[in-house]
């Protein structure tokens, strides 16, 4: 519609040959999600879909028995959770919240295995505060199973909920300055079925922890589940940024992927093998030191609650001090800190 802007567009195929796609729209202060099937002869359908409430965002969708699964993060009292439904020729399924979680939890994926079991996998989000002074997220993969009706929460290797930690370099110990972002916020994990009957994670991080947002490369790692459990973090690409992974359905004996080489802008089309023998990422490359971090609950409570300062005379408890990022970088920029609704949202209710 006129006045309507669309974006992060989504495309797959079924097995009848009918073509999927999946937008997010935001016309009047609404976001919707958008699904138009287009089969190889007849008229295209459209669906809108929405969690209930007008923030939707960042849709996912796979290839499913009869039509496509689709999930999609909406911002519901002051957070991001996770929802997801069916969407067949006749139309959507009852729409369910996936995540499980008060964090903010956004960025979904979502895949199909051999089995037709439905895979979901998304970025958790956790406040902490460096020393009582600087705050910032936390981030981790989490992800949940559709079996016997039922979202099943996904572990990590460690039985945690936690898959794989996506630091990205936005925590450091401060033993240099720091060096916060990793070219941006891009923390959506991918997910694609394995010919083994087994899924793929994979997801980008930061290479070098010392390096600033504007020189920083990317490593593309991955893990893969075999059915039992996750292997180790594989390191699958590396050397450039913006790692991002073809729309074929099921990954055989190698991965296909784009990459942008940050020195020139050129891009890349890569295709890499995946064997058993792939290193596996060495432990000082995806932990952070977390020593001096601690967990926190934004927002802070009221301003009347707040301590007043210890200035001497006359000065004396007249002031409050707030910290606030006063300068941001949205999706837009190479910096990005987030996504323009996170940003808004965050300085708005956290």
């Amino acid at each position: 519609p006129e006045g309507a802007k669309p974006g992060e567009l989504e495309g797959t195929t079924d097995a009848d040959g009918q073509i999927w796609l999946a937008w997010a729209q935001a016309a009047r202060g609404r976001s919707t999600i958008e699904v138009v099937c287009i089969p190889t002869g007849g008229e295209a359908r459209h669906f809108e879909l929405d969690a209930g409430v007008p923030f939707n965002y960042r849709p996912a969708l796979c290839e499913v028995d009869g039509g496509v699964a689709l999930v999609w993060d909406a911002y519901v009292g002051k957070s991001y959770d996770v929802f997801g439904c069916s969407v067949e020729h006749q139309g959507p399924s009852g729409v369910r919240r996936i995540s499980s979680d008060e964090c903010w939890e956004n960025r979904p994926n979502v895949c199909c295995d051999s089995a037709g079991r439905l895979w979901a996998a998304w970025v958790h989000h956790r406040d902490v505060m460096f020393q009582d002074s600087i705050i910032q997220s936390k981030c981790a993969v989490r992800g949940a199973l559709y079996e016997n009706a039922e979202w099943v929460p996904l572990a990590g290797a460690d039985g945690s909920q936690e898959i794989v930690p996506l630091h990205y370099g936005l925590l450091t110990d401060l033993k240099v300055h720091p060096q916060l972002g990793h070219q941006g916020h891009r923390l959506k994990p991918m997910l694609k079925a394995s010919k083994d009957g087994g899924i793929w994670l994979f997801y980008e991080s930061k290479a070098e922890e010392a390096d600033n947002t504007i020189i920083s490369k990317g490593r593309l790692l991955g893990l893969h589940h075999s059915g039992s459990s996750w292997s180790s973090p594989l390191d699958i690409a590396e050397g450039r940024v913006e790692y991002t992974l073809a729309s074929e359905e099921t990954v055989c004996d190698s991965l296909l992927h784009l990459s942008r080489d940050i020195d020139n802008d050129r891009l890349f089309l890569s295709e890499t093998s995946l064997v058993s023998s792939m290193n596996q990422v060495p432990d000082d490359k995806r932990t952070v030191d977390l020593t001096h971090w601690k967990e926190i609950q934004l927002p802070f409570p009221s301003p009347k609650e707040r301590p007043k300062n210890e200035l001497p005379g006359e000065e004396s408890g007249k002031y409050q001090l707030f910290w606030a990022d006063l300068h941001c970088h949205s999706s837009m920029s190479i910096e990005m800190e987030g996504d323009p609704d996170e940003l808004a949202f965050y300085a708005r209710d956290r």
